[in-house]
């Protein structure tokens, strides 16, 4: 401790009652508001103004670099004095920490902040890092089960528990249970209704003031903890989690995302936030802690260890179980998985995701969440009808809400871009969490129906009424059900689609784990059942109309519940642009399979829309702005005179085929930090014979320094005949590393245009392909390398894929 006091350049002596009490304050500041000098954004930070050239960008890349990586190591750990480090603070680690670091890339295939795996060829080498150990096919499969069986075990139970846990907590910002204080509200009044309910005491008695601030305080309590443990514990808790999932199912290796600090942080997190009913959803975050999940039981076995491929096949498995679990729908569950999350997802992975997502909804079914005894969240108890006529105002509501999501992608993209540039926001993810939870509470106490959970809102809406004469018990049945409350119902929905939309594009993004379908869904809701009234008016009042005439018959025309449904599913589809999962959910999600035809056209106008204006899903768009490595299918390169001699990179660290000795290897090991090395002929032509990466190389000097007789002076050979019977040693001494090289080598011509360097690197899941000209290596291009040059006229500033 001393001498980081010295490093610091501050006394390491006794201090004076003054400086004492001065550092007390600057702790305190810290711990409230945060580091004025560290990162309060983690894998979202970009603390560089618009204004600096890309020159000086790079310049202060190298000073911090270091720093950076230092924190996301120290991340990892899963102790109680875990936390996020300033650049000042991590800065003075010691060097044997920093040795675990990757330097920053400085062109193409060297390490950046992010390492990212070679999908192909990483499946056939995971053997030669476990020491060539066989594995039966028996033990594979045995392995592979027991993993999935686990994940989904426990993604059902921690989906069981974050939902007792936040009806509970929400219900206790209301009052409490007097007869028995761990049960909810509804379970409290179960027997005598909401109404009359004396057994339960509210907060603020019959004063609609005292409630109001027994509420709020106890909101921001839920939100000041929430963003603290992510702060002060785990940043990589933060937010939704698929755009991550989706950068490391595309090969991104994130060290820490999937640890298990972060686990514990984010169901915690999670549950207050939620609680604290800030218009977020805890649908998304759960994918992220399925995938926790596996990650962490998976790393038991050997048989992942070292195999980052089968790693993300189990990692495309556990989204499918964590949607299921949030949903209630496993079958789109797996549907999400192929459409939206997984990059790569062949069949044998399909048939695994099956199985895992089975598993999940058997715990989720057994925990009986929705006190029905079925996986239905939000169940229409009436079969809902819908008329021919209908297809065209239904068809209207998914233009809209296409538009809706339109905007709410890009309202919330330029308040990140805000937060981002802003230094107050870094520093004060805290504060911003409690000022959220301020407004949307104050928000939503103007009307008593917005009070309600967003869950609750969507139910209510969903179920709707069949009938004008309905009366019922439930004050918000009542409210949807009369024709004379009808303008008071406009004006509720109205400012609630309006207040909502705008306050979950704020909240969306911010420091505490936060989701994105619910609040998406409750604002499709709240806007289709307006354009229901708004048809179910104009066939009342002209019912001799050639398309009204089949209402005669009828007690109830256009139901408000059907377009609550289209509606979600529109704004939804705008905002996520999934497409047939999102039709399997919606109708999992409310069991009502004769919507499936207006579902399909709402949804496939919403993505029409946002397609028509060009914009990315939420989700890509934060993986974009996030510079995660990632190759997104289909990306169109608008330089199309670009060709690979534009930015492959000319100086090529080689290794000649023969000739090469052990020493000569381990100094190029030590001394370079690039991903791997091109095995060439000879250095002068340098004609392209294999490739050899970097952690092979890593584990072939380790089983040669295992072997007696073979020093530094010995000669190592990459013959391209190579076969598994060949040995090690040969009867001449020398070392054969021919089983480490790679013979799948992606090349491209120095000529050849970026867009088919881009179809190729995406297709193979290659993070590197080499330049050759007439079989000789001139060049590498590395993934980054073709990411840096697509996004680099975005007017986010550059901080190397963070």
């Amino acid at each position: 401790m001393e001498e980081d006091w010295q490093d610091r350049g501050e006394p390491s002596g006794r201090q004076s009652p003054k400086h004492w009490a001065l550092g007390l304050g600057r702790g305190i500041r810290k711990r409230l508001l945060g580091d004025p000098s560290g990162i309060s954004y983690g894998a979202a930070d970009f603390p560089y103004s618009a204004t600096q050239t890309l020159s000086s960008l790079h310049s202060r890349q190298e000073q911090t670099y270091d720093a950076d990586r230092a924190m996301r190591i120290h991340r990892t750990a899963s102790s109680a004095h875990t936390r996020a480090y300033s650049r000042t603070d991590s800065i003075m680690l010691n060097a044997r920490d920093r040795l675990h670091t990757q330097t920053k890339e400085r062109g193409a295939n060297q390490a950046g902040d992010f390492r990212v795996i070679d999908t192909i060829n990483e499946t056939s080498r995971y053997l030669e890092r476990e020491n060539n150990e066989f594995i039966s096919m028996r033990e594979q499969i045995a392995v592979m089960y027991t993993v999935l069986t686990v994940t989904g075990l426990c993604t059902g139970v921690i989906g069981a528990l974050l939902d007792d846990a936040v009806e509970y907590l929400t219900s206790l910002r209301t009052g409490i249970c007097t007869s028995s204080f761990f049960l909810t509200r509804h379970l409290c009044c179960l027997s005598t209704g909401e109404g009359s309910c004396p057994d339960f005491l509210l907060w603020g008695g019959q004063s609609d003031t005292k409630s109001y601030m027994a509420n709020l305080s106890l909101a921001v309590i839920y939100g000041f903890f929430s963003a603290f443990l992510v702060k002060r514990f785990a940043p990589y808790a933060a937010g939704s989690g698929i755009p991550e999932i989706k950068a490391v199912l595309n090969g991104c290796v994130m060290r820490g995302y999937l640890s298990g600090w972060t686990l514990v942080v984010k169901i915690l997190g999670l549950t207050l936030s939620v609680a604290a009913g800030l218009n977020l959803g805890k649908e998304g975050p759960v994918v992220h802690l399925a995938c926790c999940v596996a990650f962490l039981t998976a790393n038991y076995f050997k048989l992942f260890r070292y195999n980052e491929t089968s790693i993300r096949d189990v990692l495309s498995c556990a989204c499918a179980a964590g949607v299921a679990t949030a949903f209630g729908a496993p079958v789109g569950g797996i549907l999400f998985a192929y459409e939206e999350a997984s990059t790569y997802f062949p069949n044998h992975v399909l048939w695994r995701a099956f199985f895992c997502a089975t598993v999940a909804a058997i715990v989720l079914r057994w925990s009986n969440p929705f006190f029905d005894g079925s996986l239905v969240m939000f169940r229409v108890k009436d079969n809902v009808e819908w008329y021919w006529f209908e297809l065209l105002p239904i068809a209207v509501v998914g233009i809209l809400g296409g538009f809706i999501g339109h905007l709410w992608i890009k309202l919330n993209l330029q308040w990140m871009k805000i937060k981002m540039r802003n230094s107050w926001f870094r520093r004060s993810p805290i504060i911003e969490t409690i000022c959220l939870v301020f407004l949307t509470v104050s928000a939503n106490w103007v009307f008593p129906f917005l009070r309600q959970t967003n869950s609750s809102i969507l139910s209510t809406l969903f179920t709707g009424c069949s009938s004008e004469d309905m009366t019922t018990s439930s004050a918000w049945s009542d409210l949807l059900c009369h024709h004379t409350r009808k303008p008071e119902l406009i004006i509720i929905l109205a400012y609630g689609v309006i207040q909502k939309f705008l306050l979950s594009a704020l909240t969306f993004g911010s420091r505490v784990p936060a989701g994105l379908f619910i609040p998406s869904l409750t604002v499709g809701s709240m806007f289709g059942t307006l354009v229901g009234m708004g048809v179910h008016t104009i066939a009342r009042s002209y019912p001799e109309f050639f398309l009204f005439r089949d209402c005669t018959s009828s007690t109830y025309c256009a139901t408000g519940s059907v377009y609550a449904i289209v509606g979600a599913a529109s704004v939804l589809a705008g905002v996520t642009q999934v497409s047939v999962s999102l039709a399997v959910i919606m109708l999992e999600l409310t069991d009502q399979l004769n919507l499936l035809l207006p579902l399909m056209i709402t949804i496939l106008l919403a993505k029409m829309v946002t397609n028509f204006f060009g914009t990315p899903s939420i989700y890509d768009s934060y993986v974009h702005m996030k510079r995660y490595p990632y190759l997104e299918p289909g990306a169109i390169i608008e330089n199309e005179l670009a060709d690979a001699r534009r930015i492959m990179s000319k100086k090529v660290i080689c290794i000649p085929a023969t000739g090469t000795t052990i020493g000569h290897l381990e100094e190029l090991y030590k001394a370079t930090k690039t991903f791997g090395f091109p095995i060439v002929e000879d250095l002068e032509k340098k004609r392209l014979v294999g490739y050899l990466a970097r952690i092979e190389l890593k584990v072939a000097l380790q089983t040669a320094s295992r072997h007696p007789g073979v020093n530094a002076n010995t000669l190592v050979e990459f013959p391209k005949d190579y076969d598994i019977t060949s040995s090690f040693v040969d009867f001449e001494g020398n070392v054969n590393f021919g089983k480490y090289c790679d013979l799948f080598v992606a090349q491209v011509f120095p000529d050849s245009p970026l867009s088919k360097v881009y179809a190729l690197m995406q297709g193979t899941g290659s993070q590197h392909t080499v330049v050759v000209d007439g079989g000789n290596v001139v060049g590498i291009i590395s993934k980054k390398d073709l990411i840096s040059f697509i996004d680099h006229s975005e007017d986010i500033p550059r901080k190397y894929f963070l």
